[in-house]
């Protein structure tokens, strides 16, 4: 037989690891993001839908995210993703959002950092 038992227990560390995430994400009301450069898409844990207002598990890209955005605000957000990008530097914005299930507007505060390839190209922020 093969012996699992170093595997079930980072299985299990990574589930405690997880819950405390999920805790710390849900009491200071902040979500996950992911956004894949290439491609646009982006990925949202449970809590970012229910910040933007977005039924779980709707598709989104960065056409749809920019929808959202206050019209005000967008082009300067814009330009700060692609400094960011360009500049490799942290992704650090204040920007309003119009909630797609109230309309309500809300203020966001966003933080990232891009990764890159071997070549040096964007790939995820």
């Amino acid at each position: 037989g093969l012996d699992t038992t170093e595997q079930k227990l980072n299985e299990i560390e990574l589930g405690k690891v997880y819950n405390r995430l999920l805790l710390a994400t849900q009491s200071g009301n902040m979500g996950i993001w992911e956004f894949y450069i290439q491609s646009e898409k982006i990925i949202w844990d449970s809590q970012e839908y229910k910040i933007f207002g977005v039924p779980e598990g709707c598709d989104i890209d960065f056409t749809f995210f920019n929808e959202l955005v206050l019209e005000d605000d967008r082009l300067n957000l814009n330009k700060q993703v692609q400094d960011s990008i360009n500049e490799k530097k942290s992704f650090d914005a204040v920007f309003r959002i119009i909630r797609k299930s109230d309309g309500a507007i809300r203020y966001i505060k966003g933080f990232g950092s891009t990764e890159y390839d071997a070549q040096g190209n964007p790939v995820r922020m």
